[in-house]
């Protein structure tokens, strides 16, 4: 499975400097973050932190680099569950069966079929390297989706896959350069499948190029960035030009492609929002109810993409696609952990066959719209 996402987390929390003297601990913190914002989301969101330059930059002064406070944790704009992060945890979401469409598709001797799952992610990270100013993380994933169907592919009358598997190891790699700039890459390789690693056809590689240059005296950032992964619901990289704008403590926007938004008008209230082309759209409106608690409601339009082993042609993806709407809780534990339980609607279900997202999908299967729970358990830095 592919599945694209940017998070929310970039605030200033962390320096735009890694220095020798560094306290390991911040250090850690700092390779965390950058797993969450890199590897996991796909885009480059490290904020610069330096202070807001004087309206004439042309008189002032060279911004000064030393590293800014940390505030406060914003405890309800870094959680996973819909809409939010995708850091290291695990995720499990149960969808209740639901009939396939009126549109010719049906199950084993033409009676109705339905489609139910019970979708499973686990992601993790560790830094193999931190040497300023050079990062290496290397970090994994396991994504699992177990079918209870009777349907079938109405084109070529194969049974409709019982489960599909995510298996990614990848390595992520940062470093610091002079003037603020930043640069790396991420490399991974897995499988994407219903038979995962059966054979070389059912392979996936991953790989992504970042570049981040200061802008306004350091305050906001040009981002750019080149994706691929072979076996996405898109078979060309996607390249990525973003401006970050960062006007205030409150407010930071990525204004291009990818497209993000980080907005606290109050220390209670959270709003983010991000996209990426074509059809990942994440959007989430929370609010902290205690130091320990908050409240969600979120959107999400998704797509995710496998190589089924055994197909005709080379270049097709199974490619699942939905919009859900869901409304969940969060609760701290401890310092570093947050547990997540949310229940929601997803509809404009579908599954297929084809080379991407352009084009007619074969074998296609409609599947009504129904409600879902879910629940996750994640660390937070």
């Amino acid at each position: 499975m592919t599945r694209f996402g940017l998070t929310e987390v970039g605030g200033r929390g962390y320096s735009r400097r890694m220095t020798s003297h560094c306290p390991p601990g911040k250090r850690h913190r700092f390779a965390a973050a950058v797993v969450l914002l890199y590897a996991a989301n796909l885009a480059a969101q490290i904020v610069p932190d330096a202070p807001t330059p004087p309206a004439n930059l042309a008189e002032a002064p060279p911004p000064e680099r030393t590293p800014a406070p940390r505030p406060e944790r914003q405890d309800t704009a870094d959680m996973g569950g819909p809409g939010g992060s995708r850091g290291p945890g695990y995720t499990a979401t149960w969808y209740p069966s639901r009939p396939v469409s009126a549109s010719g598709d049906s199950g084993f001797g033409g009676l109705p079929a339905s489609v139910g799952m019970v979708r499973q992610n686990l992601n993790a990270g560790v830094p193999l390297l931190i040497s300023p100013p050079d990062l290496l993380v290397l970090n994994a994933r396991v994504g699992h989706t177990l079918f209870q169907t009777d349907a079938v592919l109405p084109d070529t009358a194969r049974p409709f896959p019982s489960q599909l598997w995510n298996v990614n190891l990848g390595l992520l790699y940062v470093r610091k350069l002079d003037d603020g700039w930043s640069a790396g890459g991420l490399f991974g390789f897995g499988s994407s499948s219903d038979r995962p690693f059966a054979s070389a056809r059912e392979l996936n590689l991953t790989a992504m190029a970042f570049l981040t240059r200061p802008a306004f005296g350091g305050r906001d950032s040009w981002r750019f960035s080149l994706f691929y992964t072979s076996a996405g619901a898109l078979d060309f990289p996607i390249p990525g030009v973003a401006y970050q704008w960062n006007p205030s403590e409150r407010l930071s926007v990525g204004i291009g492609i990818p497209f993000s938004l980080n907005w606290r008008p109050t220390d209670d209230w959270t709003l983010t929002a991000s996209y990426l082309p074509l059809t990942n759209v994440n959007a989430r409106l929370a609010r902290k109810i205690t130091d320990a608690w908050s409240a969600y409601a979120a959107y999400e339009w998704l797509n995710e993409s496998y190589f089924l082993a055994g197909r005709e042609n080379r270049v097709d993806r199974f490619i699942g696609l939905e919009q859900r709407v869901s409304g969940g809780v969060t609760r701290e534990l401890g310092d570093r952990f947050l547990a997540d339980a949310h229940a929601g609607y997803a509809f404009d279900r579908r599954y297929g066959e084809g080379a991407n997202l352009f084009g007619s999908l074969r074998d296609r299967v409609d599947v009504r719209g129904g409600a879902f729970l879910g629940a996750s358990l994640r660390m937070r830095f």
